[in-house]
């Protein structure tokens, strides 16, 4: 059995041969995450070139990644999960709390809910879920929204990346009024840097109509910004879970 090539000895042979290859290690944290989900998706660049124009396409694409998705998920949430809710005190079970909890699970579609989150996980690294109160969907139970993983950034604690200090969740909307694009942003930050609870801030950004002519470098010179704060408890309702 041959021995397997070093890695940078098969970066020279990929630049020597591919020279118009992109180079995966200068990409961004967005590049990658949208190769990582075309990977999954089985979009992948084909491998041989013809070297003829009436000779046929040799290529046969097989997707390796999918599957290894696939197998993690049911391994995981092949079965029905079950959540058990006790008291503090004595350790006895809480009836009570644990039919909200099933309410809760039955009103979001546990089991799909959870292997879409999953599926986030394993593609993109990380995956989100945020804890909307006053849903009208799940009401009178609060819902549970997957992010997409591309459009959540983090920020951890300096001395300790363990520990998120800010999720920004971005992404671009329609204005109920105007009809034009409008990026929404809300920002999850921990309350008083390091203490207990959570700030929520919902951000809004608008293009300034009256400055649609008024452009440097392709960017609009003015932009108005409408933001709403409300604060959150130690328990971090409405809050962004990641992991």
């Amino acid at each position: 059995m041959g021995m397997p090539l070093p890695t940078g000895t098969l970066y020279q042979i990929q630049h020597k041969y591919w020279p118009d290859e992109e180079d995966y290690s200068q990409f961004s944290d967005a590049q990658r995450m949208e190769r990582q989900d075309d990977a999954y998706r089985g979009k992948f660049k084909k491998p041989l070139r013809k070297t003829d124009a009436s000779e046929p396409d040799h290529n046969v694409i097989d997707n390796r990644c999918e599957p290894i998705v696939s197998t993690g998920v049911d391994f995981l949430y092949g079965a029905e999960l079950e959540f058990e809710v006790s008291h503090a005190e004595d350790d006895t079970p809480d009836e009570e709390a644990e039919a909200y909890l099933d309410a809760v699970w039955d009103a979001n579609v546990k089991m799909p809910l959870l292997a879409e989150y999953e599926i986030n996980s394993a593609v993109f690294g990380h995956g989100f879920l945020k804890l909307i109160p006053d849903d009208p969907d799940t009401a009178p139970y609060p819902s549970l929204a997957v992010l997409d993983p591309r459009r959540v950034s983090v920020m951890t604690y300096p001395a300790d990346v363990r520990k998120v200090m800010r999720y920004a969740f971005t992404f671009p909307d329609v204005d109920s009024e105007t009809g034009a694009t409008i990026e929404r942003r809300q920002l999850t930050e921990r309350a008083g840097g390091q203490g207990r609870g959570w700030t929520i801030r919902d951000q809004v950004r608008r293009s300034d109509p009256r400055s649609s002519e008024a452009q440097r470098d392709g960017h609009v010179a003015n932009c108005r910004r409408v933001q709403r704060t409300r604060h959150t408890g130690a328990n971090g309702r409405g809050c962004g879970l990641g992991r």
